[in-house]
């Protein structure tokens, strides 16, 4: 299976191409772009040429994969829509991914383990906080994602060993800067089971 990951969360977009093996059901990133955060390139463009640097056909693609966030709503929708458009072209497997599961994925492959706190930032001077219990073989949330004050972790916690996130500074700064990227997004929706239709892509929004 060949999976097209899309990662607009964030001030840094990506695309990813990604091959799911047969045999272990794990991904595989073949060609990932970034526009390092410029936005000179729309994401049609960083779409050509994550297609191009992986040396796959268009039409090979069986499941595209988009960062749900928290995070740059006017991002996050819009490459939701572009998704939802080539699904009206090619109907394809469409999975959504939370930017937190990326990030946390991402750190335990870096090899940060213990208890972290993945933070990103919900505006009004808040941030969106969960905490996750991370070794080599796992990471599983203790504490779900939730708008909190910024320095302040939630007692249920217990101890967090690491604050991670794009923007992670801002508001603890002891954290470590971490991005989320397309190539950890679209590995995590080669092992996904789970597809929905279009109209099931739905940007995560805590705010009521």
């Amino acid at each position: 299976m060949i999976i097209l990951a899309i990662e607009s969360s964030s001030r840094i977009r990506s695309v990813a191409v990604v091959e799911r093996s047969a045999a272990s059901g794990a991904g595989e990133v073949l060609g990932m772009v970034s526009d390092g955060g410029s936005r000179d390139l729309t994401t049609v463009r960083l779409i050509e040429q994550a297609i191009r640097s992986s040396g796959v056909a268009r039409r090979s693609i069986d499941r595209i994969a988009v960062a749900l966030g928290p995070g740059s709503y006017t991002g996050i929708r819009a490459a939701i829509a572009l998704v939802q458009g080539w699904y009206l072209a090619q109907p394809v497997e469409l999975v959504g991914v939370g930017t937190a599961e990326c990030l946390v994925a991402q750190a335990r492959a870096l090899g940060w383990h213990g208890r972290l706190a993945v933070v990103l930032d919900a505006q009004r001077g808040q941030c969106y906080h969960a905490v996750y219990e991370v070794d080599a073989s796992a990471c599983v949330l203790k504490v779900p994602l939730a708008i909190r004050e910024p320095g302040v972790d939630p007692i249920e916690a217990g101890p967090v060993d690491l604050h991670v996130g794009p923007d992670v500074q801002k508001f603890f700064s002891h954290g470590k800067t971490l991005v989320p990227e397309a190539g950890t997004l679209g590995k995590l929706a080669a092992e996904c089971p789970e597809v929905v239709l279009p109209g099931g892509l739905t940007p995560i929004y805590l705010r009521e």
